[in-house]
């Protein structure tokens, strides 16, 4: 699966603070996980999907023993506590970084069903991957491309239909906003185009 960097620890406090307050201001987690600068490869996974464990299956071995609470922190079913100390400002920031990956493990699920692939085809139809660089593909929309299934191993890609050419995907340099971990798939982008073509 495909890889961002991992998020600046250094610069984790406005972020994490931000993620306590995303239920004050009456949105779920994933929705403003959503929101992020640069997480434009993300489409929002229906909480109906997530609670469904035959969705996340295997997945508890990916993330570790903070699945539980990262699930908890997606599905809104626990709030991120405000920090009183050093150790729980660490303790808060692993569990963020848990959910982060958690929920790049579960979207890279969801965009290989109907669903997924059809809210991946809206944000390709809209340009919100992007567009190709390059002069003559005249701003051909891109899509997200993993070059492995594994987690950990490639960052994220985007794909050009038109001159057919995978390029780096370079995102401002802005703390938590690189795809984290994971969020697509080798496969996705075969889907979308095929969804395309179906049309």
């Amino acid at each position: 699966m495909a890889e961002g960097p991992p998020p600046d620890s250094s610069s984790s406090g406005g972020s994490l603070a931000s993620s306590s307050s995303h239920s004050s201001e009456g949105g779920s987690w994933v929705s403003w996980f959503c929101s992020i600068q640069c997480h434009e490869f993300f489409s929002e996974v229906p909480r109906e999907w997530i609670e469904d464990s035959f969705n996340l299956y295997g997945l508890r071995q990916e993330v570790g023993h903070l699945y539980d609470q990262a699930l908890d922190l997606i599905l809104d079913r626990r709030h991120t506590p405000e920090s009183t100390s050093t150790s729980s400002a660490v303790a808060e920031q692993d569990l963020m970084l848990a959910a982060f990956v958690l929920y790049g493990l579960i979207h890279a699920r969801f965009i290989l069903c109907g669903a997924g692939l059809e809210a991946m085809l809206r944000k390709y139809t809209m340009a919100e991957f992007g567009r190709c660089p390059r002069y003559f593909c005249q701003r051909q929309p891109v899509v997200p491309l993993g070059l492995s299934d594994c987690l950990r191993e490639e960052m994220v890609k985007i794909y050009c239909p038109r001159c057919r050419q995978v390029q780096g995907h370079s995102p401002p340099p802005v703390p938590h906003s690189s795809p984290p971990k994971c969020c697509t798939s080798t496969t996705s982008m075969h889907g979308i185009q095929f969804s395309c073509l179906a049309r």
